[in-house]
């Protein structure tokens, strides 16, 4: 989350949207949250899979993940990958409808 806002910008701007659309003359006509889990045969799981193995590396570059927990964490994928019980939990997908008033 740090490293997004370093640069400008912000992992929790959905907390603001529906504030937004309305002051900008919305009405939100539909809101819904999808929490999705992947276990690691899931075609789901290749969305974290592939986040965490192309994003981890580049934190512990920026200096924001140490090196240990950066291989702990693709060594636990691995073990996910290859478990027919472990998942992960994906991130939260917002779906708004609104319609202009």
């Amino acid at each position: 989350m740090r490293s997004w806002r370093d640069k400008g910008g912000d992992p929790d701007v959905m907390g603001r949207v529906p504030a937004m659309l309305v002051e900008n003359g919305f009405r939100i006509e539909h809101m819904q949250a999808h929490q999705r889990i992947a276990r690691g045969s899931d075609a789901m799981f290749a969305w974290p899979d592939t986040w965490w193995r192309t994003f981890a590396p580049k934190l512990v570059a920026m200096g924001q993940l140490a090196a240990a927990d950066c291989e702990q964490l693709l060594a636990d994928l691995t073990t996910i990958k290859n478990s027919v019980s472990d998942f992960v939990t994906c991130p939260t997908v917002y779906e708004v409808i609104a319609k202009k008033i």
